[in-house]
């Protein structure tokens, strides 16, 4: 993904985030992008490189900020499993006493 596409979708994301509740425009990006399309947009989900009208004000702030967490825990989850039309999460194999 270029540069330029990664800024525009990491506020996309951010401003969809706004209208919809935050796991739906996960769920969506996460069907329309990969895992590493996705962590791209994340490095560019701050303040410094959002527009103000995004993270100027409290619930802006909030709003970035859950954004920005709802991403990296799916980013850290990595690629759904499955066929397109039966995709779902992957199960983390957990060791004893986790």
């Amino acid at each position: 993904m270029q540069v330029g596409l990664a800024h525009e979708l990491a506020a996309w994301l951010v401003l969809l985030d706004g209208y919809m509740e935050t796991f739906v425009v996960i769920a969506r990006a996460r069907a329309h992008w990969n895992v590493d399309e996705l962590a791209h947009a994340l490095v560019f989900m701050t303040p410094a490189y959002l527009p103000p009208e995004l993270t100027n004000g409290a619930s802006a702030a909030h709003q970035w900020q859950r954004t920005a967490q709802a991403l990296a825990t799916a980013v850290a989850d990595g690629p759904l499993a499955g066929a397109p039309s039966d995709q779902h999460w992957q199960e983390i194999s957990r060791g004893v006493g986790e």
